[in-house]
């Protein structure tokens, strides 16, 4: 209870911001080309690929819409696409999202994005355990600018609805580099980490689940769980259109690389697109 009555803070802080607009101390920097304004947006295409840690390993392709729209205090966007706005220091999570706070290096940000949840109908190696449902999950990102090239930042999330009660953490640094040509070179490292309800959920197996599925338990521990290393490129080619691309390696550790559930503790991805931005 005390739980889902501390996350019931985040949706405040996202209406105080869409009344109030974020507080903004204004930077000594130059303004950056691609700076979003109200009513701007983004438009384009990603084709991906990438592997699955839970279930049957696995490579998939898919070719889907990248878009990204300004309203006021509020960002609606795509993953990814938020990347593609001022040379990538915008560091807006996807999803329905705003900024609280942006002074001069430090930035804090709230979102709110649908989890699709896990159907494990669809995948044999999970046969017999129940799904992970549909759910809403809130956000807040603080970010701190170390120098022009890197940057800092710490993300708390949490389910919103309390249908699994879990909670993550996410530090992360970044490395940017913009060249003469406009093309911005983008190197991170994140980890993740996570309360018992989030790894158990995602990872683990109950004793009723074991006993219907005739597997064996498994209950992971709370900590750290996985790392993600990505590599990302965009160019604008011209004033509106950008072509970006990226790869990246995720990796499981501890109780969440132990788990029955898991087939591939590591994985790789690579993402390849074009965006139209206006105005």
């Amino acid at each position: 209870m005390k739980h889902a009555r501390a996350w019931c803070l985040l949706p405040c802080l996202l209406l105080w911001a869409g009344q109030a607009g974020a507080v903004r101390v204004e930077s000594t920097d130059d303004p950056e080309p691609g700076d979003p304004g109200a009513g701007d947006y983004l438009l384009g295409a990603m084709l991906s690929t990438s592997g699955n840690h839970v279930g049957e390993a696995s490579q998939g392709f898919s070719l889907r819409p990248l878009w990204s729209l300004q309203w006021r205090n509020w960002r609606i966007t795509t993953t990814r696409a938020s990347a593609l706005w001022r040379l990538g220091r915008d560091g807006i999570d996807p999803g329905v999202s705003t900024v609280l706070l942006d002074q001069d290096r430090f930035r804090l940000s709230a979102s709110l994005q649908l989890d699709d949840g896990r159907q494990s109908g669809d995948d044999p190696y999970l046969a017999g355990l129940p799904d992970v449902r549909r759910t809403l999950r809130g956000r807040v990102t603080a970010r701190y600018t170390l120098s022009p090239s890197w940057s800092a930042a710490l993300a708390l999330g949490s389910d919103l609805r309390n249908r699994d009660g879990s909670a993550t953490l996410t530090p992360s640094v970044k490395y940017r580099r913009a060249t003469s040509s406009g093309t911005l070179w983008e190197l991170s490292l994140a980890a993740s980490l996570g309360n018992r309800d989030h790894l158990q959920t995602f990872y683990g197996i109950s004793s009723t689940a074991a006993a219907a599925a005739g597997r064996a338990p498994y209950q992971p521990g709370a900590g750290l769980y996985g790392w993600q290393l990505g590599l990302d490129v965009s160019h604008p080619v011209s004033a509106r259109w950008v072509v970006f691309g990226g790869v990246g390696l995720s990796s499981l550790v501890g109780d969440a690389r132990r788990s029955p559930l898991v087939s591939r503790g590591t994985t790789w991805g690579a993402s390849v697109g074009l965006a139209y931005r206006c105005c």
